[in-house]
């Protein structure tokens, strides 16, 4: 499956999603700013499928506790605290 291939059946799925009830209000998210850095947090619950924009621009992520299943268009992957993901842009 081709990169573009799998980010239109990631863009699928999250149209999918869309359409299930949200519950955004249980997840809890805190905004950390320092020295021009920002920081965000989110408490996701077990069991919750959740799915982000397209990144403009190179960061990372830290998970710090528990697991989670990820899925890009350069394939899936189950991850386990604690590890750092880099996301590309793009």
């Amino acid at each position: 499956m081709t990169n573009i291939a799998i980010r239109s059946a990631i863009e699928k799925y999250e149209t999918e999603l869309l359409a299930r009830p949200q519950v955004i209000d249980q997840i809890k998210i805190t905004h950390t700013f320092s020295g021009g850095m920002y920081a965000r947090e989110a408490l996701i619950p077990a069991g919750f499928e959740v799915t982000g924009k397209v990144h403009k621009t190179d960061h990372l992520n830290f998970l710090v506790k528990g697991s989670i299943a990820v899925a890009t268009e350069n394939g899936s992957a189950i991850l386990h605290a604690p590890c750092t993901i880099p996301s590309k842009a793009g």
